[in-house]
């Protein structure tokens, strides 16, 4: 997948571009200290970019501009392609003006292609350990669990249109009355709360 890809390890030189303008720095706010803007690093992948993109120094460039700017926050996953891996050589190669406790890590495990999910304990802790390794890091900030509404079992009276009543007087037709919290509805359920309590161990 992304181990051909040949990408710089040295810092790029510098450009005008590659400095901030002037204005509101982004700054971190909330009990969580994450800035209003989170990098989405979907775009470090040939869903969006082309090889010869993902290669070069811009996502080196791209990653810095962002850190200079103030945005601290980056969001990948394992399902993008190559993007922890582009990220990760990003965030090493500039680990000297911004060292990894200056910014927060995101990434998603449990979807690994268009139809491929694998919730399970053993799949989520490789998962884990392979997000570690190819963001360079030793430790993640936010691990999700990637688009389970394609595998949790469904409580939805209609699949379509508005769902504001889902909140109000369809609360209990949506399985979100009172007391209704910890009800597993089928196997897709099961298979997301052992994933979950999987990461609840890997965070010890």
């Amino acid at each position: 997948m992304s181990s051909q890809l040949d990408l710089p390890t040295t810092i790029p030189q510098e450009e005008a571009e590659d400095l901030p303008l002037e204005g509101t720095p982004v700054t971190l706010v909330g009990p969580l200290n994450l800035p209003p803007i989170v990098f989405g690093a979907a775009s470090f992948s040939k869903l969006y970019n082309a090889e010869h993109h993902l290669s070069s120094a811009l996502p080196i460039r791209t990653v810095r501009l962002a850190l200079r700017y103030g945005v601290r926050a980056f969001d990948t996953s394992a399902y993008y392609g190559p993007s922890e891996i582009i990220l990760g050589n990003a965030l090493h190669t500039l680990k000297d003006e911004f060292p990894r406790s200056s910014y927060q890590l995101m990434t998603k495990c449990g979807r690994y292609g268009l139809s491929n999910f694998d919730y399970s304990p053993a799949t989520i802790r490789e998962s884990v350990k392979n997000s570690l390794e190819r963001l360079k890091t030793d430790y993640l900030d936010t691990v999700y669990l990637h688009d389970i509404e394609f595998v949790a079992t469904p409580c939805l009276p209609k699949t379509s249109g508005d769902h504001s009543t889902a909140l109000k007087e369809d609360a209990a037709l949506y399985g979100l009355a009172p007391g209704e919290e910890g009800k597993i509805r089928g196997e897709g359920d099961q298979k997301i709360l052992d994933a979950f309590h999987e990461l609840q161990k890997l965070k010890a």
